[in-house]
């Protein structure tokens, strides 16, 4: 299975708590990325997002548009996170089949993200063309 690796800069986090209860606060973002690397392009994110008695974890679904593998269209992922703060965590991205548009029609697989001491943010893409 190919692989993209780079970077992406989030941008216009746009957040609102919409529910907080004694144990846990519900929120919600929109979000903008742009992403550098073997994936060039843009992206925009819809999250929901809790935080809880020392965890926190989200759900969203982001649609990325660029080039990937001299392809280019748009794709649609899925993501689900958690994290306890003792540092146990878990993410999980895939992409959403059948999403993908153009050139990037019929593509599959997951994308791993990780998060550097400085803040910022690698991906990288396993992906399928068919």
């Amino acid at each position: 299975m190919p692989e993209a690796n780079g970077t992406f800069a989030v941008h216009n986090w746009e957040g609102e708590t919409y529910e907080e209860h004694e144990g846990a606060v519900l929120s919600r973002a929109s979000l903008t990325k742009t992403f550098e690397g073997d994936f060039q392009g843009t992206s925009t994110a819809e999250l929901l997002l809790a935080e809880a008695n020392n965890a926190r974890a989200y759900v969203g679904m982001e649609r990325l548009d660029g080039t990937v593998g001299g392809a280019s269209g748009t794709f649609v992922v899925m993501h689900s996170a958690s994290q306890v703060m003792n540092g146990e965590e878990w993410l999980k991205v895939h992409i959403v089949p059948g999403s993908g548009t153009a050139g990037l029609t019929g593509i599959t697989g997951s994308m791993n993200i990780t998060v550097t001491e400085d803040g910022g943010h690698t991906y990288l893409l396993d992906y399928r063309l068919e």
